[in-house]
């Protein structure tokens, strides 16, 4: 076992990784909350521009049903339907999580992302 890019000790063939996509001056990211936990769960973002994540309550449970972004003091309850938090990432890198601490991921803060190759399942 190792311990995967999102902080997770697991196969680290089971990370899926993506990076956010540039929609009108705003990254966007789409992310899957299901009985697998959150998909993806290893995001690239650039600096200093507004992130839009956009978590879809497909299968929520105890565990997944609230996400957590510690850095930016975020908790938010999850319906089933399109739930939406912004923030504007800094230098660091953001950890987000259910509200437990057992599902995790991270959005990982860089200076460029074009420099980041496409979308891609490790």
């Amino acid at each position: 076992m190792k311990q995967n890019l999102s902080g997770n000790i697991a196969n680290a063939s089971q990370v899926n990784i993506t990076k956010a996509a540039i929609e009108n001056g705003v990254q966007i990211v789409r992310i899957t909350a299901d009985n697998n936990g959150y998909t993806p769960d290893a995001i690239y973002v650039q600096k200093d521009i507004p992130v839009k994540l956009i978590f879809e309550g497909n299968q929520l449970n105890s565990c997944n049903n609230g996400i957590v972004l510690p850095s930016f003091n975020i908790e938010k309850d999850l319906k089933p339907v399109e739930n939406i938090i912004e923030f504007t990432p800094k230098d660091e890198d953001i950890d987000f999580g259910c509200w437990m601490g057992m599902i995790k991921g991270v959005i990982k803060v860089t200076y460029n992302i074009d420099s980041i190759k496409k979308s891609k399942k490790l």
